[in-house]
């Protein structure tokens, strides 16, 4: 009989603790997951190395700014001198062609702009979508109807072009990576706000949530004890795929390793 009671227990649940959090047993099934261990511990570490740029970069004792000719052939074109790209123990990964700067401080600042700008966009592009979601789903027809359709518009205005619009309104003064940031968030929310409204319409008839209607509830009430907690789950797996991926700037050493070298001396000299 007791094995008959265990055999029939929800696979995530541990009978040996009775009421086990939602945390625990994620916690539990994560570490199940081998690959899941691998590509959580690999994402931590890229966030511990961009946190901890300015030490890394001290610790080896360069900067991502300072130009280093010496350690570049510009008879080649500005090729690194030496073996792999330079690589050295002042180099950890070598440097930059034609301007010698280092490429492991380039890299480990660069991963705090790219990982900060991508998690701020998220964010921001969450936050709009889940309350444009939420509200159009508790409001009225009139509501629901006039979100939907800003709504349709954002998705269907082109990016390029409402982020060039942005930015000729924005002064120069203004902070990059936070402009970027926000232009990506105010132009990409249509989809999260279409999800959420769609999450939040089936939930709206479950009878818990129109027994809390009925009882007085007001809506955002309503929307705080009842929805978002029974949002989060989708809303945090739909934001692991919003995360942007890092824009190549016209100076990232991306950039600059795709275009052909360039003759700084003329053959004949």
């Amino acid at each position: 009989m007791s094995e008959a009671i265990v055999a029939s227990r929800a696979p995530g649940t541990d009978p040996s603790v009775p009421g086990a959090s939602g945390a625990r047993q994620f916690w539990r099934r994560l570490r199940t997951q081998r690959a899941a261990l691998v590509a959580a511990a690999f994402v931590a570490l890229l966030v511990l190395v961009a946190l901890t740029a300015p030490l890394l970069t001290a610790v080896e004792g360069q900067d991502p700014t300072t130009y280093h000719p010496a350690l570049v052939d510009s008879a080649r074109g500005g090729v690194p001198i030496g073996s792999f790209g330079g690589v050295s123990g002042s180099h950890w990964l070598g440097v930059e062609p034609q301007t010698g700067r280092d490429l492991f401080a380039r890299l480990v600042h660069g991963a705090r702009v790219s990982l900060g700008v991508a998690f701020a966009a998220t964010l921001v592009q969450v936050l709009i979508g889940v309350v444009v979601g939420v509200a159009a789903a508790l409001g009225n027809r009139w509501v629901d109807q006039l979100l939907s359709r800003v709504t349709d518009i954002i998705i269907a205005m082109p990016l390029m072009i409402m982020s060039l619009a942005l930015l000729a309104i924005v002064p120069s003064g203004f902070p990059r990576p936070v402009l970027v940031a926000l232009i990506i968030g105010l132009v990409a929310w249509g989809s999260t706000a279409k999800i959420v409204r769609a999450h939040a319409l089936t939930l709206k008839e479950l009878d818990h949530v129109a027994a809390a209607r009925l009882s007085g509830w007001g809506p955002w009430r309503v929307a705080r004890r009842e929805l978002l907690p029974a949002l989060a789950a989708p809303v945090i797996t739909y934001a692991a795929l919003l995360v942007p991926p890092p824009a190549t700037s016209p100076r990232s050493p991306a950039a600059r390793a795709a275009r052909p070298p360039r003759c700084t001396r003329s053959p004949s000299s």
